[in-house]
């Protein structure tokens, strides 16, 4: 089975700014990885990045200004 390593650029965050997450999908090379950002029940963002050949990439989202609030994100890995 394959390790997927998910680490966001910080803790917290300020409305409007930006929010990197670092995506690491060890023994992958290439393909997709999709997110969907949710705050309780309701899908407020869907991201999408290609895998890097090493296996990495990094998604970006600026959250609504109405924040701070919670989020939660799931991660789906296609292709190779």
């Amino acid at each position: 089975m394959n390790e997927v390593v998910v680490s966001p650029d910080r803790g917290t965050y300020h409305p409007g700014e930006l929010v990197r997450i670092a995506v690491a999908a060890l023994g992958r090379n290439g393909g997709r990885v999709d997110a969907s950002v949710s705050h309780l029940t309701t899908e407020v963002a869907q991201l999408q990045s290609p895998l890097g050949e090493d296996g990495r990439a990094v998604l970006e989202w600026s959250p609504p200004l109405d924040s701070p609030r919670g989020y939660g994100i799931d991660l789906r890995i296609t292709g190779p």
